[in-house]
Parts: structure tokens; sequence; C-alpha cells
């Protein structure tokens, strides 16, 4: 083709389909950025994924509470001496969040023979698990509702256990054990702060 037939057929063409070509163009820009940054969003939660979920998977956590779904009226024998029995909502922790690191923050009973420990002798079983290295507590603020709706204040000593602790606790055997979640009379879970756990018990907390 000549060069004067080309620059004639170039003259020929409408301006207006220029026009539309150059729009049609910025149009196809436009949509292609869109696209490109709706890939890159979908890979950055990807990887906010990929990088999260190892840091969701509750290590470090403290569970101080377990609902699960069931309807369970369990009644639970007297510990035996050295024996320590868990609660099904414990037991089901535990399964829960085996292999993770988390803690178990349980209230549990101290029995001798038929008869819950108290005064002196608990104060002394206290002593001598803090001693091995347990983090026990002493929630003042745990209240429950009594009679008539009246709100009462009941201090309790609860441990913060590993899965560790609790598969090998050191029960004196002159002892029995039961382990279970503790909360407040609207059913809203007891908090410690780690720092504070008990080391000495020098009052009577039974």
């Amino acid at each position: 083709m000549k060069k004067e037939q080309f620059s004639d057929m170039m003259n020929n063409i409408d301006d207006e389909l220029i026009v539309n070509a150059k729009e049609t163009r910025k149009k196809a820009r436009k949509i292609s950025w869109k696209q490109i940054s709706a890939i890159a969003a979908c890979i950055c939660l990807v990887l906010t994924a990929i990088i999260c979920i190892p840091m969701m998977n509750n290590d470090g956590k403290i569970i101080a509470n377990y609902k699960t779904g069931e309807m369970v009226d369990a009644q639970y024998p007297i510990p035996t001496a050295g024996e320590c029995i868990f609660f099904y909502e414990v037991e089901q922790a535990r399964k829960e969040y085996a292999g993770k690191e988390v803690q178990f923050l349980v209230a549990f009973k101290v029995y001798i023979g038929n008869d819950v420990l108290e005064g002196e002798e608990l104060e002394a079983e206290y002593q001598r698990l803090a001693d091995l290295g347990y983090k026990l507590y002493h929630v003042e603020d745990h209240w429950t509702y009594r009679a008539g709706g009246v709100k009462e204040y009941i201090p309790i000593v609860v441990g913060l256990f590993t899965e560790d602790q609790l598969a090998n606790f050191e029960a004196n055997e002159m002892y029995g054990y039961t382990f279970c979640f503790e909360s407040n009379g609207d059913g809203s879970e007891i908090t410690v702060d780690e720092e504070n756990a008990i080391a000495n018990f020098n009052t009577n907390v039974a």
C-alpha cells in the first residue's frame, strides 16, 4: 500500500470512532485495575488467614468456662483418697483444647473421707499445692444468688492449670479432689490476675 493511500484511509476514519475507541480503552483499563485490586485483596486475606490461624488456636488462652451444648445432669461420686474427678465440662474442654497451650481456670474441692476439707487443714493443703508450683488464686468477687434473688458474695480459691498439671496432678494421698468450672450467679466467668497467684496462705480461706 502506498503512503498516499494509507494517509487517505486514515483521514477518512470517523472522529467519533476514534473517541469511542479511546473511551472503550479507558473503561477496559479501569475494569482491569478493579479486577487486579480484587485479586490482590483476596490474596491478602488468604495470607492473613494463613498467618493468623495458628495464632487464633487459643494458644496462651485461659479457659474459664466451657459450654457443651448438652443437657448434662451428672452426679459425681465423692472422690476417694488420692483420686481426682473432673466434671464433664472440664473433661470436654481438655479434649477440645488438646495440644494447645491453654490454661484451665477451675475451682476444686478437697475431700477427706466423705467430708469437704475446711479450716487450717485446707489452708495447709493449699500451701502444699502452691509450694509445688501450682498457681492458686483467691477470688473475692465471686458471687451467686440466694433465695429471693439476693446477691451474695462467696470468695473461693481457684487454680490455673495447664493440661499437663491436670493430667499429672500431685494429689495428697490423704485427700480426694473434684475439679469444675465456676461462674457467677448470672453465668459470667470468674477472672484472675495471672500475676497475683498466692504464694503464702496466711489466713483461713475456707
